[in-house]
């Protein structure tokens, strides 16, 4: 995790009281949004308690998150979170940024538009099952006058960041078809390296 990174966790687990540890970046849009995307990201739970979280930052301008939904692929459930259509009631806190805090509720989510590099954080706790594979899907829509995507906390760059506490980011793991496959090229390549050393 890279260094502005631990400055959100720090930051966002100083305002929530929850361990450092214990949090992790699941996806990071680095300055890549589109106009407008989908965005998918899976994670494993750690505990039977998971805090996610969604922070933004923008240079001029606003991102949209809306969509939002965490489903159990383990067990088939429905949306977890409580009140996904309307962000702006309890269970969902905002922790707005300490400096230069900018955002709007919209329908469906939430609109992020702090600036300076620090974002403001819209979260919710979720029951989990500790080993249960979760996916959390949103949509990223940047608004009319959103320029300068980057990295968060660089200047007035426009990011979306997304994690959780007490969950940890799964690794896809390519089916035994693909691993015999990739083996099968990687001996045609040293085969056709000898022949030409």
């Amino acid at each position: 995790m890279n260094k502005m990174n631990w400055k959100l966790v720090s930051l966002l687990m100083a305002l929530t009281g929850t361990p450092v540890a214990h949090a992790s970046i699941l996806l990071d849009l680095n300055g890549d949004l589109q106009t407008s995307a989908n965005y998918s990201i899976d994670f494993a739970a750690t505990q039977a308690s998971t805090n996610v979280f969604f922070a933004g930052a923008t240079g001029p301008g606003f991102i949209d998150v809306t969509n939002l939904s965490v489903v159990d692929t383990t067990t088939g459930s429905i949306n977890l979170f409580s009140s996904p259509s309307v962000v702006s009631v309890s269970p969902w806190v905002i922790t707005p940024a300490s400096t230069g805090s900018d955002y709007y509720y919209i329908t469906n989510g939430i609109a992020f538009g702090a600036t300076g590099g620090i974002p403001d954080v819209l979260s919710q706790f979720i029951s989990t099952n500790a080993g249960d594979t979760y996916n959390i899907t949103f949509t990223a829509v940047g608004n009319t006058g959103l320029t300068n995507y980057g990295p968060m906390g660089v200047g007035s760059s426009s990011d979306i960041q997304v994690g959780t506490d007490f969950g940890v980011a799964t690794t896809s793991v390519p089916e035994p078809g693909s691993l015999a496959l990739m083996g099968i090229a990687g001996l045609g390549l040293l085969r056709f390296r000898r022949k030409n050393v």
